[in-house]
């Protein structure tokens, strides 16, 4: 997978999961940071997770994940 994230992460890979209350929950993927985005993204409060079809981005939605950044 590929994302987009804040400047300082690109080009780092990272593990996605979901937020259960404050701590990872279900492993959504591993994703490599090669995009920065908008403002939102710039700053570090969104992650966009590429998807390969309009379908799918609406089926994935939105979630409020943790991520781990892998050294």
């Amino acid at each position: 997978g590929i994302a987009a994230s804040k400047r300082e992460w690109f080009g780092k890979k990272c593990r996605v999961y979901l937020n259960d209350n404050g701590e990872p929950g279900q492993l959504v993927g591993e994703y490599t940071i090669e995009d920065t985005g908008g403002r939102p993204i710039r700053n570090g409060s969104v992650i966009d997770v590429w998807l390969p079809t309009e379908d799918e981005c609406f089926q994935f939605g939105s979630k409020c994940v943790l991520i781990e950044i892998l050294e």
